[in-house]
């Protein structure tokens, strides 16, 4: 799991879009309290990286 500020960083948008989309159900994420976290692999997915290219990214 990930923050919507690493995930917004890893698509190039907010992180107020990051969970709206997690909200809309568009990616997959969890909230816990008032935070939200975002899978990793189902944003590597939808931005259609290998694991390979998700590391060499960080």
């Amino acid at each position: 799991m990930i923050s919507p500020n690493e995930a917004a960083r890893l698509i190039g948008c907010t992180p107020k879009h990051v969970r709206q989309l997690c909200m809309r159900g568009e990616l997959e994420g969890v909230r816990l309290g008032k935070c939200w976290h975002v899978n990793r692999q189902a944003l590597m997915e939808r931005l259609g990286l290998s694991q390979a290219e998700a590391i060499a990214n960080e």
